[in-house]
């Protein structure tokens, strides 16, 4: 176990009193060491040895707060377990865990992550204590060390000892502490070893597990008892016979759940099985449930182990819907005559001549349908005006035959039983019929399979109105299951229109299924009001589906009317119209209501759906469709146009002219109603079947098929027009504008084949051409030098890379040579290609270079570079951060602007932001660029002149230009240990920069001999791989921590002093 400190952590002591003073604390320390010792002996638990140590540590004296804090749950908090000393609040305040932020920069999360010893021998001044110096020094905690704490060879604790006195912990104390932490260490994996072995010695015996296994999963309920009857393993169906779960069982005594007056003869049969164990025994009792209600349960007594009776078996069998029917049977034999006389039942007995020889029952007298039951004795059964079910009756009776069946009379249904009991002549001596009304469970009966196949319906309604993907679809299938569940005569959808036949007014609320009568006189509009919704039919036959209903026309028919709701309207109606004059059941409105709920529920998912897909495709600001919708649009067109035989496909990109500037002049709000505008003019002065779209800030993506074969002439009329279309003074409120555009465009011939990325490659170039030649429309014609298809495919990745956010900065340091102080940072943009992996600058940026698109690149990485300035500053490595400009920006005088505006808006300091530039900075246009560096040279930005020696050097430059420092090419460096030639330029320019008052930058600095030859040659500051490769934000923060330190609020790197 290392301890992370520094030589000068440890000051020597001097003097006989210092020694004294030292010797006195170190008899302390072995004091508090014996007694933590003693503690850790008589700790029962983790929790009691931490306290105890911390107790024991700050009795002894040298020590004003100690803790001992673990990894909680999340193995990422370290939370405080114990605490002793003075503490105000400082423990809880914290907050550390062991990840690399912020809160995982402190000495605790250091000791947990690294497995070390942390000193801070100066809180005031050590940059690990930075996130807490002030709590810290608040509770006068002026030095400090952490020790880890392993378990099972983990660390998963650290020990944290707090000292009044600056410098107090030396080498011979940090080891005491050290031992302390291992003492801890080892007392805390003993409990551990404990608590793994008493968890073994608990475990049950396998027989025991293989029976209670056993009784978990049997489906009888079982339960298990001790020798005092108390309950000691419940299963899930004992605890649903009695309605409780399983803590309410386990330690009570079983018998207080059966019913009191059979508890006794319970208790007597279970303590003479315990005395017989090799007996089991079965009876029938009642369980008391939760609520108080009484079950009948079959219980059967064993011992699971004989050879050791301390356990009694109840396998219970809920048998109480058996138990009432049985006793149900009896009672009914018992008390047939009354039964008889008061069920709706009815017994009728005849002889051969159908005389009436017995009648009995309750039914004839509830039911006068039912009258002919009650045919005195000695009477005869006669036809008389009896109903049609009746008149049946009575013939099955007169045909002396048996019968068992159901019959209807009027609307109660009876199940009919005649018996024929014949004589020893084979005649028929005596006829028994027995009426039982089973109206009810018919009509249950009835109500259940309705239910069921409503249901279903439902179910395979839902399933298919799952895929629909319209609102049309969703009705369609709708109608299709009302058809089939109703038994409609027909049902049909009434949409809201003006010659839809259905007017309804009605908001979500009223919008409920309702049933209403409607008089479908034909050309009568007549409808009956309910709530808030009106319904009429109109012109009968023809909305009805043009169905004929003349025949009806002067009736009054109950049809159903149901809203059909889409997200903030009513479409319609669906309406249902039944057979004949059959009324639509009140029952069937729960089915129809779900039905409706399913319907509407779809329609408005589809709708939000549709909704979700064209916002998806359309530009938000012009209502056109947007770059994705475009490029999808346009591969079709390249494939139509691939199987086309004449004619070709003009696509082509318009760039409206000065955008940025009208932007940065007068605010995005014009610059949003020049793009509305244009896009308005776009779509009325395009031709028939061109596309249009909005692909970008202020661009707009055309294409158009051709069909003749005078296609260069076309195009370009047809693009001269859009532009003669556009070019006009424009009003904004107070302001007129001349707005003019430029279009780059190319031409497909038909049979080609389809390329997206090149062609909007060639597109790109030839805008390129029309915007520096200045002229209105350039059509890309192919030249010698023209990019291979790849670059035009990596062109186009780059311009969705820059929109998309996918350049990332990197950032590599600089180092002063005489210090080792950390001096800035270089900002240096790097893209990850999806497939091709890491590009490399030089290409890419040439390619931006190329194409126009560096300015954008630029203002990316300038973006992201103040984040990263924003970032350092608050962990408290205020540098500043370097970031080269393309010479071809100086001839753009708004790039001073931009670049103040962002620098602003991040509310950083200019000097923060340095900027880098070539030799060739004024080679294109020398006064312009010079204006633009002067406007920045105002605004006290920091000046490099980059790769100095590589361009066209001229003392001029570095006469007119207020740089402060020029960067020497590392082709220049990586040779000068080995080339005179080489180490003589680098010293010519290092003593011409000095001259100048220029501070000296040697790139591509690799080893610490080119390292050393720098020095002695007089260079002021490196960059290289020695010191650091370029990496990401995150990665540099851990360099930062690795691999320096801070002192005076200056950061050093630790290893590198020539």
């Amino acid at each position: 176990m290392g301890v992370m400190n520094d030589s000068n952590y440890f000051p020597d002591s001097k003097g006989e009193d210092l020694l004294a003073g030292r010797i006195n604390s170190l008899l302390h320390l072995y004091e508090a060491l014996s007694q933590v010792t003693i503690e850790v002996i008589n700790s029962s638990t983790i929790g009691e040895l931490f306290q105890s140590v911390c107790d024991s540590m700050v009795l002894s004296g040298e020590f004003n707060l100690i803790w001992i804090g673990t990894l909680g749950e999340d193995n990422v908090s370290v939370l405080p377990r114990a605490r002793a000393g003075r503490d105000l609040g400082y423990i809880d305040s914290i907050k550390t865990d062991i990840t690399q932020g912020t809160k995982g920069r402190g000495p605790s999360a250091r000791s947990i992550r690294n497995q070390v010893t942390t000193v801070v021998n100066d809180v005031a001044s050590d940059m690990k204590m930075r996130a807490w110096r002030r709590e810290a020094q608040q509770n006068n905690l002026a030095s400090l060390v952490t020790l880890p704490i392993m378990v099972d060879r983990n660390n998963r604790g650290t020990l944290a000892v707090y000292s009044p006195i600056v410098g107090y912990f030396d080498e011979s104390k940090v080891e005491i502490l050290e031992r302390i932490a291992k003492i801890i260490s080892l007392k805390w994996n003993s409990f551990v070893e404990e608590t793994k072995a008493g968890v073994e010695n608990d475990l049950i015996t396998s027989k025991e597990r293989t029976l209670a296994m056993a009784i978990t999963h049997s489906p009888m309920g079982i339960c298990l008892l001790d020798q005092d009857g108390k309950v000691v393993v419940a299963n899930d169906s004992i605890c649903q016979i009695l309605g409780r779960n399983q803590q309410e069982l386990i330690g009570i005594r079983a018998a207080l759940f059966i019913e009191e007056s059979e508890r006794s003869l319970a208790m007597a049969q279970w303590y003479e099985i315990m005395n017989q164990p090799s007996s089991t025994t079965t009876n029938n009792l009642r369980l008391v449930h939760k609520d108080g209600s009484k079950r009948w349960v079959r219980v059967q007594l064993s011992v699971p182990n004989p050879e050791d009776s301390k356990y009694l078996l109840l396998q219970i069998e809920d048998i109480h819907e058996a138990h009432l029917e049985q006793e149900l049977q009896q009672n009914f034999g018992l008390n047939m005559e009354k039964l008889l006389a008061n069920a709706p039942v009815a017994l009728l007995a005849t002889d051969s001549d159908g005389v009436v020889t017995m009648n009995a029952g309750g039914l004839a007298s509830a039911r006068p349908e039912f009258s002919f039951f009650k045919i005195a004795k000695g009477n005869t059964l006669a036809l008389e005006s009896q109903s049609d079910g009746a008149n049946e009756v009575v013939r099955l009776l007169e045909n002396k035959a048996s019968f068992d069946g159901s019959v209807q009379i009027h609307e109660t249904q009876i199940d009919l039983h005649i018996q024929a009991q014949s004589g020893r002549d084979g005649s028929i001596e005596q006829l028994m019929a027995i009426a039982i009304d089973t109206t009810e469970m018919f009509q249950a009966k009835t109500r259940l399979a309705l239910k069921a196949a409503t249901s279903q319906a439902l179910l395979e309604l839902g399933q298919r109105l799952m895929i629909a993907q319209d609102s049309q679809s969703a009705i369609d299938e709708a109608i299709a299951v009302l058809k089939n569940a109703c038994g409609a005569r027909f049902v049909l959808f009434a949409p809201i229109l003006e010659d839809s036949g259905i007017l309804v007014g009605a908001t979500h609320q009223d919008a409920e299924p309702f049933t209403i009568r409607v008089n479908v006189r034909r050309n009568t509009a007549v409808a009956q009001s309910l709530d808030a919704v009106k319904v009429a039919l109109l012109r009968g036959a023809e909305m009805l589906g043009g169905f004929e209903i003349s025949a009806i026309s002067q009736q009054f028919i109950e049809v159903a009317v149901l809203p059909v709701m889409g997200r903030n309207q009513i479409l319609g109606a669906i309406i249902i119209v039944p057979r004949n004059d059959v009324t639509v059941r009140q029952d069937n409105l729960e089915f129809l209501n779900g039905v409706m709920t399913s319907l509407n529920t779809t329609i408005q998912r589809t709708e939000l759906e549709h909704a979700h897909l064209n916002q998806a495709r359309l530009d938000r600001l012009t209502g056109l469709w947007n770059r994705d919708s475009y490029r999808e649009a346009l591969a079709i067109a390249l494939e139509e146009n691939y199987n086309s035989s004449s004619g070709g496909l003009l696509v082509a990109t318009l760039d409206v002219d000065r955008f940025r500037q009208i932007n940065e002049a007068l605010g995005h709000e014009v610059g949003d109603k020049v793009v509305f505008k244009i896009a308005d003019v776009l779509r009325t002065c395009v031709v028939d079947g061109c596309t249009i779209a909005r692909i970008g800030g202020d661009e707009f993506g055309i294409f158009v098929s051709l069909a003749r074969e005078t296609l260069q002439k076309d195009a370009q009329a047809i693009l001269d027009g859009i532009l003669d279309d556009i070019t006009y003074p424009m009003q904004f409120s107070s302001v007129r504008l001349l707005i003019s555009a430029s279009i780059g465009a190319t031409i497909v011939p038909c049979g080609s084949i389809p390329d997206q990325k090149k062609t909007l490659s060639q597109v790109d170039m030839a805008m390129y051409d029309a915007k520096s030649s200045q002229v209105r429309v350039k059509f890309y014609v192919p030249k010698p030098n023209d990019p291979t298809t790849e670059t035009l495919m990596l062109l186009s990745d780059l311009t969705e890379a820059i929109d998309n956010g996918e350049i990332e900065v990197y950032l590599q340091p600089k180092m002063a040579i005489k210090t080792s102080k950390i001096t800035g940072f270089e900002a240096l943009a790097r893209w990850k290609h999806r497939v091709r992996g890491f590009v490399a600058p030089d290409q890419f940026i040439r390619l931006a270079e190329q194409t126009g698109q560096i300015r954008t690149l630029t203002e990316t990485v300038l973006e992201k570079s103040i984040y990263q300035i924003q970032t350092l500053c608050a962990l408290g490595y205020c540098l500043p951060i370097a970031v080269n400009l393309s010479p071809s920006l100086f001839t753009d005088e708004t790039i001073a602007e931009t670049i103040e505006t962002m620098l602003r808006a991040g509310n950083v300091p200019f000097p923060f932001l340095e900027l880098e530039f070539t030799e060739t900075m004024s080679l294109a246009d020398p006064d312009n660029a010079l204006r633009v560096f002067r406007r920045l040279s105002e605004q006290n930005f920091r000046f490099s002149i980059d790769d100095f020696g590589t361009g066209f050097s001229s003392l001029n430059h570095l006469r007119n230009v207020a740089a402060s420092a020029i960067k020497i090419d590392k082709s220049y460096i990586e040779n000068i240990t080995t080339s005179e030639k080489d180490f003589s330029i680098v010293k010519g320019v290092i003593e011409l920069g000095h001259a100048l008052s220029f501070s000296v930058v040697a790139e591509g600095v690799e080893d610490k001999e080119t390292l050393k030859s720098l020095d002695n040659l007089g260079c002021d500051e490196i960059q290289g791989f020695l010191l650091g490769y370029p990496m990401p934000l995150n990665d540099l923060l851990t360099w930062l921590d690795q691999n320096t330190y801070s002192d005076c609020g200056m950061t050093f790197h630790k290893d590198l002093k020539p």
